[in-house]
């Protein structure tokens, strides 16, 4: 992103009274729109034990999986060293500081142009997107760093995404080597579920993973927690309805009400309504304070959270109907990607 609009962003956003520590956005000279991108690739083995990464690179909220590759890792490496060695062409700008295409697939956003679009890769490591550049963000094994090409606005943010589970749950604290804490949280009629979920979680994160009952204090907290309740219960919940007034900025594309499950664009209007008992919807964010990941599963019935609790604990595979995603409506018939496409269509 060119610093001056870095900076618009910036002031925008505080005046806006969000937090804005998780922005860091990239773009350059816009490319032609039939540019070839990268092929999709499968991940290479490597040696049994060798210290290694994920690079996982997306365009249109995850939509379209351009590539993903296990990368042999250095004591002091970067994100941005990971992609300029395993992710083909890249071009930056600004000594480095920033990606101005990958692969021929380059911003399509340039400063004084009405006519261009706001178009340009984004990162994430472990699910979330860095409030650090790339070329300062250290890279540990096991991370997996997503480089997804979308559309953005100033005042609207995508802070994480759901298609990397289990990894936004299982990092560890690089001083310790102990994994961080993490809490399933539940509405009432909802434990059976929970219990589900947290055993899922404990075996693959090798640590303890509680289940416990619904309190709005747990939220004031900003540790790592996934939170379970049909959506009237969510309807009832302060914390949540605030975040959902700054949807926008916190990239809640989906709102649970007594109704049912609003499903949102880019931009935060509603699209979809989904009143079906069956529907059901997993959002991710960041809690305001902290940054830790803040999942919010939810249902218009105890059945609709039990089929979503189940995709989860399935977890990952290369044709999941999440895979690479940002959010997830899902009920009997179909499973949208989240966010949706606005009502005039073309991509998020």
């Amino acid at each position: 992103m060119k610093r001056k609009e870095w900076l618009l962003l910036i002031l925008v956003v505080v005046v806006l009274g969000a937090a804005a520590a998780g922005m860091m956005w990239y773009r350059g000279a816009h490319a032609p729109q039939n540019t070839p991108a990268a092929a999709p690739s499968t991940e290479p083995e490597l040696p049994p034990g060798t210290p290694s990464a994920t690079l996982v690179i997306t365009r249109d909220y995850g939509t379209e999986q351009l590539m993903k590759r296990a990368v042999p890792i250095s004591q002091g490496d970067t994100v941005m060293d990971v992609l300029k060695r395993a992710g083909g062409d890249v071009k930056t700008t600004y000594n480095g500081s920033f990606v101005e295409s990958i692969n021929g697939l380059a911003s399509a956003y340039k400063a004084g142009d009405s006519k261009s679009k706001p178009i340009d890769w984004f990162f994430y490591v472990n699910g979330v997107m860095s409030d650090i550049g790339a070329g300062e963000y250290p890279v540990r094994t096991g991370d997996v760093i997503t480089w997804d090409y979308h559309r953005w606005a100033f005042d609207t943010s995508a802070p994480a995404l759901i298609g990397v589970y289990p990894q936004p749950f299982v990092q560890r604290d690089e001083k310790t080597n102990k994994a961080m804490s993490l809490t399933v949280m539940y509405a009432p009629g909802l434990q059976e579920q929970a219990d589900q979920l947290a055993k899922a979680l404990t075996a693959v994160r090798q640590a303890e993973t509680k289940a416990v009952a619904w309190n709005e204090q747990l939220f004031t907290a900003g540790q790592p927690l996934i939170v379970l309740g049909e959506s009237r219960a969510y309807a009832d919940s302060a914390f949540y309805q605030k975040l959902w007034e700054q949807k926008a900025m916190y990239g809640v594309f989906a709102h649970f009400t007594k109704n049912g499950i609003e499903a949102t664009d880019l931009g935060g209007k509603v699209v979809k309504t989904d009143v079906k008992p069956e529907a059901g919807a997993i959002v991710a964010t960041v809690h305001p304070e902290t940054r830790k990941p803040l999942w919010f599963v939810g249902g218009n019935s105890p059945d609709a959270v039990a089929r979503i609790v189940q995709t989860i604990a399935a977890g990952q595979t290369a044709d999941a109907p999440w895979a690479n995603a940002f959010g997830l409506l899902q009920d009997a018939q179909e499973s949208l990607r989240l966010p949706l496409a606005s009502p005039v269509g073309g991509t998020p």
